[in-house]
């Protein structure tokens, strides 16, 4: 199996995203009503997500902080609502320590599962990413998921 880790925030939305929809709120906090969330996340971006996923196979993990108090249905549905049409297919878990890298926590969700994933990468605007730098893929949260950043993820995933 082939399985993108999946960070929400300036991948799938980006701060240009949310000034050309007027959705900034002061200097740099967005209003989050619940039930419209899909609204935060940019189209075109998911449209990129969707071309990565349908070229290459793969199988989507979420491992943004959106996976805090929303379950995988819940985030498929606030997805599909975008345009998304790939498979979610779990959650990294969340450690203890609030020092844990994100790049930790997908490494022990590999590692829990390392009899299935053939290839992965991860998609995030963060570089806390020990442990899986060699498959990762750095986004701008200024612009969001670009065309570069889906041909780099589909290389990585060999397609």
């Amino acid at each position: 199996m082939k399985v993108l880790f999946l960070d929400f925030d300036g991948v799938l939305n980006s701060h240009a995203y949310f000034a050309s929809r007027q959705y900034r709120k002061g200097a740099d906090k967005c209003e989050f009503v619940r039930g419209s969330e899909h609204f935060m996340l940019d189209p075109v971006c998911v449209h990129r997500l969707n071309w990565i996923v349908t070229t290459t196979g793969a199988d989507v993990v979420v491992s943004s902080s959106w996976r805090h108090g929303y379950s995988l249905g819940d985030l498929a549905v606030i997805l599909s609502r975008r345009g998304f049409t790939g498979r979610l297919v779990g959650k990294t878990d969340d450690f203890v320590a609030s020092a844990t890298e994100r790049g930790h926590e997908i490494a022990a969700w590999l590692e829990r599962h390392k009899t299935l994933v053939e290839r992965f990468v991860v998609l995030d605007d963060n570089s806390d990413m020990d442990g899986v730098r060699d498959c990762f893929v750095q986004t701008s949260a200024a612009v969001g998921l670009t065309r570069e950043d889906a041909m780099r993820a589909i290389q990585i995933l060999g397609a």
